[in-house]
C-alpha cells in the first residue's frame, strides 16, 4: 500500500471515530403528562448533547409521524399538546443529527359520559312525577338541563342545574342534557326520557270472580248486620292488581239513591261495604268508577237464597243444592225433600251447619216429583218443586269455546250436557276436523263433568283443540249415544316478523312488528329500572327507553301470559367520535397561515356534524381556512340530537419539509 492510501484510511478512521463519539453523546428524552380530560395529554422532549439551536421535533406512534400534522417535517416547539391516550416517541433534529427517544405512554383517565333516564309512570293525565338522569363518566362535575325533545340546540350554561332530578313532570317525553363542567374540552350529551300514562283498564274490561251479593256482615249469621259483598274484579283470568285498584271506587245504589260509598276498591280480596237493615227485596246495584276517566260500569247486587236445582233424569233422577257463604241463608238450616205421591219414597231431611260453596248432589226415584223446603236459623223459609217426570236429555245441549290466551290458534270446547247425572263420563269421537288437523278424525276420548255439569272435551290429555270446526259424535251408555254436534274451537291469530329498534337521542324506541289485531298488546317482561310492566297497544311504539337488556312479549290484551317473547340488548351509540391525531393544520413558515382540518364522525343514523370555531356560528365543512398559527377551541355539533363536543386543535409551523420522511438536504 502506498503512502497516500495509508494516510487516507488513517484520516477516514480518525474522522469516523470522532463522529461516533460525538453522536453517542446526543440523547432525546420524552416526558409524558397524563390528563383527566379527553385529548389533554402532553409529551415534552428534553435533549442533551445537541448542537444549538435544535431545528425541530417530531412526534411518532410506532413508525408513523403524527405531529406535525401531515406526517412529515418538524415543529419548532419541543411540546406536543392535546394528545389522546397512546404510546409515543419524540424525534429531535439539530440540522446534523437526528435522534429518537425511548417510548413513553400518555394515559387519559377519562371515560365518556353515558346517561339514561328510567321512565316514570302515572295513572291519570293530571298527575305529575319526577324523572332522574342517571349519568356516569366524565370528570364528575356534571350539570343537567331539560328541554322539549325537539330542541337540538344545547341550553345556555345558565339553564343547567346541579341536581339530576327534575320534578313535576306531566305525561310526555323530555330531552335531558348533561354537561361536563370539569374539563375545558367539555362534552354535552343528551338523552330522552318519558312519563308514561299507565292507565287502569276501562271499567268495561272488568267482571267479577263471584256474584256481588247482599250478605250478612258475618257469613250466614243473621244477627251480624248486612253488607254488600263484592268479589275480586277480574279481566279474563287476571285479577285487578293493587296498582289498578287505586284508580277505582265503588258506590252502592238503591235504585237512584246512593246508600253507601263511594269507597276505594280493595287492593286484595273482596270489597265489603256495610249497609243498613231493611234492604232485603230491594233492587240494589253498585257502580264501579274509574276515577281517572270518570267511566262507570253498573253491576246488579244479587240476594241469594239456597241454591236448589234440578239436574238430571238420565240415567237416574238427580238434584243439587248449595248454601253459599255469601247467601242470605242463616245457618244452621234444614232442608227437606218430600215425595208428592205421599209414599215417602225418597224423602230426605238434611241439616246444614256450615256453608257449601260447591254443589252437593242428591239422587231421587225416577219419574218422581218432590217438594223441597229450606228453613234457616232466622225462621225464613224457601220452597219449590223438583219434577223428574220429563226427560231433561231432550233439551238441546249447548257448547262454548274459550280461547287459549297463551298459545295461538287454540281453543277449548265446553259442553253443557243437560239431563245427565254429574257422575256420568262422556265419551266422544271426532267425525270431521278443520283443514290441517285431519289426522284427528276418528280420535276418541273421554271426559268428566265439572261441578255444574259442564264437560270440557279432552284431546290427548290436553284441554285445547286446534282452531276450527269439528263434528263430534257421543258414545255413552244411552243418554246421548249416537247424537252428533257441530262445535268450533276458537283461537287467536298472530304473526310476528321482528322487532324494530331505533336510536333516539341517547335512548331508543322499539316496536314488535307483524300481523296481529288490536286485541293484542306489547309488554316489557323485564328491563332496566322503570321499564318493567310497561304496556303498549299493538299499533303503538315504546319510546325514549334507556339502553340495556330487555325481555319483551306480545300477549292478548289483559292476559297474564305471552304468545311471543324475545330478549335483546341495545347498546348506546357514541354520538361524536373525534380523531385528535388526524386533526389540525400547519403553515409552511413560522408565523404563517394555514388550513385547520377537524376529523370527527357520528354513528347516529341520519345525522351529520357541524363545526364552529367561535362556539356560535356553525358550518357544515370541517375545514377552517387561512388561520394564523396557534391553538383553537373548536365545537363539534351533531345536528340530529344536538350533542356537543369541544376539542382543542392547533395550526403549527411545519419546518424542514421532508420527502419520505428524509431531510431533503444535509451537509456532509
Amino acid at each position: 500500500m502506498n503512502l497516500k492510501v495509508t494516510i487516507f484510511f488513517a484520516l477516514f478512521f480518525t474522522l469516523t471515530l470522532g463522529l461516533v463519539s460525538k453522536s453517542s453523546s446526543q440523547t432525546v428524552t420524552a416526558v409524558a403528562t397524563n390528563s383527566n380530560c379527553p385529548e389533554q395529554g402532553k409529551v415534552a422532549a428534553n435533549t442533551s448533547g445537541f448542537a444549538a439551536p435544535i431545528v425541530g421535533y417530531q412526534l411518532k406512534q410506532g413508525t408513523t409521524v403524527v405531529r406535525p400534522i401531515g406526517g412529515s417535517g418538524f415543529q419548532a416547539s419541543n411540546e406536543f399538546l392535546d394528545l389522546p391516550a397512546g404510546t409515543y416517541t419524540v424525534v429531535a433534529d439539530d440540522g446534523n443529527t437526528i435522534r429518537e427517544s425511548a417510548p413513553v405512554t400518555v394515559t387519559i383517565n377519562y371515560t365518556q359520559i353515558t346517561a339514561a333516564v328510567a321512565p316514570g309512570s302515572v295513572t291519570c293525565n293530571d298527575i305529575a312525577t319526577s324523572l332522574t338522569v342517571l349519568a356516569a363518566g366524565g370528570s364528575g362535575d356534571l350539570l343537567y338541563a331539560i328541554t322539549p325533545t325537539s330542541q337540538i340546540i344545547a341550553p345556555a350554561i345558565g339553564s343547567f342545574q346541579v341536581s339530576p332530578v327534575f320534578n313535576n313532570l306531566a305525561v310526555g317525553e323530555y330531552k335531558f342534557w348533561v354537561r361536563d363542567n370539569g374539563c375545558t374540552t367539555a362534552t354535552v350529551i343528551n338523552t330522552t326520557g318519558s312519563v308514561n300514562l299507565v292507565a287502569a283498564p276501562d271499567v268495561s274490561a272488568f267482571g267479577l270472580s263471584v256474584l256481588p251479593s247482599l250478605t250478612f256482615a258475618s257469613p250466614n249469621n243473621h244477627l251480624s248486620g248486612y253488607r254488600v259483598s263484592i268479589g275480586r274484579f277480574t279481566r279474563g283470568a287476571t285479577a285487578m292488581s293493587a296498582a289498578e285498584a287505586a284508580s277505582y271506587t265503588v258506590e252502592v245504589m238503591d235504585g237512584s239513591l246512593s246508600i253507601a260509598g263511594p269507597v276505594a276498591v280493595s287492593a286484595v280480596g273482596s270489597t265489603n261495604i256495610p249497609v243498613s237493615n231493611g234492604l232485603v227485596g230491594h233492587s240494589l246495584t253498585f257502580i264501579l268508577k274509574n276515577t281517572c276517566t270518570g267511566n262507570t260500569k253498573t253491576f246488579t247486587v244479587s240476594q241469594l237464597g239456597p241454591g236448589m236445582h234440578l239436574l238430571a233424569t238420565c240415567p237416574g233422577a238427580q238434584a243439587m243444592y248449595r248454601m253459599l257463604s255469601y247467601s242470605l241463608v242463616a245457618l244452621p238450616a234444614t232442608i227437606t225433600y218430600v215425595n208428592q205421591d205421599g209414599t215417602g219414597n225418597g224423602n230426605q231431611t238434611i241439616n246444614r251447619t256450615i256453608a257449601n260453596d260447591q254443589y252437593n248432589y242428591i239422587n231421587f226415584p225416577p219419574n218422581s216429583k218432590f217438594d223441597w223446603k229450606v228453613v234457616d236459623a232466622a225462621g225464613v223459609e224457601w220452597t219449590g218443586e223438583h219434577d223428574f217426570t220429563t226427560s231433561l236429555v231432550t233439551s238441546a245441549s249447548q257448547w262454548t269455546s274459550y280461547i287459549n290466551n297463551c298459545a295461538l290458534r287454540q281453543g277449548s270446547i265446553e259442553l253443557i250436557m243437560t239431563g245427565v247425572k254429574n257422575s256420568t263420563p262422556i265419551k266422544y269421537e271426532i267425525l270431521e276436523a278443520p283443514v290441517g288437523s285431519e289426522a284427528l278424525i276418528g280420535h276418541q276420548d273421554i271426559t268428566w263433568a265439572g261441578w255444574k255439569n259442564d264437560y270440557t272435551l279432552v284431546l290427548n290429555g290436553q284441554s285445547y283443540f286446534p282452531k276450527g270446526r269439528y263434528r263430534i259424535r257421543f258414545i255413552d251408555e244411552g243418554c246421548y249415544n249416537g247424537r252428533e254436534m257441530v262445535v268450533n274451537a276458537n283461537g287467536n291469530e298472530a304473526t310476528v316478523t321482528g322487532i324494530t329498534k331505533t336510536p333516539n337521542c341517547g335512548s331508543f324506541d322499539f316496536k314488535i312488528n307483524g300481523t296481529f289485531g288490536t286485541g293484542f298488546e306489547q309488554y316489557i317482561i323485564s328491563g332496566p329500572a322503570g321499564t318493567f310492566g310497561l304496556v303498549k297497544a299493538s299499533t303503538e311504539t315504546f319510546t325514549s327507553l334507556p339502553y340495556g337488556t330487555y325481555k319483551v312479549g306480545l300477549r292478548i290484551r289483559n292476559a297474564s301470559c305471552n304468545i311471543f317473547e324475545e330478549t335483546f340488548t341495545y347498546t348506546a351509540e357514541s354520538s361524536i367520535d373525534f380523531d385528535a391525531l388526524n386533526s389540525g393544520g400547519f403553515t409552511c413558515i413560522a408565523g404563517g397561515k394555514g388550513d385547520l382540518h377537524v376529523t370527527a364522525s357520528t354513528t347516529m343514523p341520519g345525522a351529520t356534524l357541524e363545526y364552529s370555531i367561535n362556539g356560535v356560528d356553525f358550518q357544515a365543512s370541517n375545514i377552517f381556512t387561512n388561520l394564523d398559527e396557534g391553538s383553537y377551541n373548536v365545537t363539534i355539533r351533531e345536528n340530529k340530537c344536538g350533542s356537543l363536543r369541544a376539542v382543542n386543535v392547533a395550526v403549527i409551523s411545519n419546518i424542514n419539509a421532508t420527502i419520505n420522511n428524509q431531510i431533503t438536504s444535509s451537509v456532509v
